[in-house]
């Protein structure tokens, strides 16, 4: 197995550097040769959600799309799969950013009964406490 990098998984999505995406292409194209899997950390994830909202704009709907294909791309393998499905579950359905419901997931499945936050978005989110 490997790793990739936030802005790995950012060329990867976005295509935006011609050069770069296709550096990217060659590792995903020699590890499919080696019947490698491509891990995305969590914080990964996450940063890429970020930058795309962020820097490229991309709208919230096509995030969710972005981060779907990405988990239905056999080539990948996750820190937290599970984690990772119920952030997006809950994303589609809630106010809060991705990582905002990452984060609760996490908490969650190392047993936590809720997360503690300032955001007004989460108030009624499942997994939140709002201070």
């Amino acid at each position: 197995m490997i790793a990739f990098d936030t802005n790995l998984l950012v060329r990867h999505l976005t295509q935006d550097d011609p050069a770069q995406a296709a550096k990217v292409a060659r590792v995903l194209a020699d590890a499919a040769d080696r019947a490698e899997l491509v891990l995305l950390t969590d914080i990964v994830l996450c940063e890429t959600a970020w930058v795309l909202t962020r820097f490229y704009e991309v709208k919230r709907v096509d995030l969710l799309k972005a981060l779907e294909r990405v988990l239905a791309d056999a080539q990948f393998a996750f820190q937290n799969r599970s984690e990772v499905d119920a952030a997006l579950h809950a994303s589609r359905a809630g106010k809060g950013h991705f990582a905002d419901y990452l984060i609760a997931a996490l908490a969650i499945s190392a047993g936590c009964r809720t997360t503690y936050t300032f955001e007004k978005g989460l108030a009624a989110s499942a997994g939140f406490t709002r201070l």
